[in-house]
């Protein structure tokens, strides 16, 4: 679960109700860019999109950043795994108060 327009993705238990409990840093994210939407691997890793970005960072189960994958848009806003394996990231973006030059570039 981000929080709201800041790098510090948490995570949180749940009582069953759906209702978060006890939320705890989960991972800080360096600039640029922020959390935004996220997945879990089958090895348990989270990946999330970092939108403004132009990445996804990929944390161990404990929040520790383990890899960064540069994608070719500014704004990654959120990531799923496909397929059988679920071995296909899927990325969505956001092409919101991109001006002409950055719509050209990033069509």
């Amino acid at each position: 679960m981000p929080s709201r327009g800041r790098r510090r993705p948490c995570s949180a238990g749940s009582r069953g109700s759906g209702t978060p409990h006890r939320p705890r840093l989960f991972a800080e994210i360096s600039p640029p860019g922020r959390p935004d939407g996220m997945a879990v691997d089958t090895e348990g890793n989270v990946w999330s999109a970092i939108a403004g970005g132009g990445h996804l960072v990929c944390f161990s189960p404990a929040g520790t950043e383990l890899h960064r994958e540069p994608i070719p848009v500014p704004t990654p806003t959120s990531c799923c795994f496909a397929g059988p394996e679920r071995d296909r990231l899927i990325v969505t973006t956001s092409r919101k108060r991109m001006n002409a030059t950055a719509l050209a570039a990033h069509p």
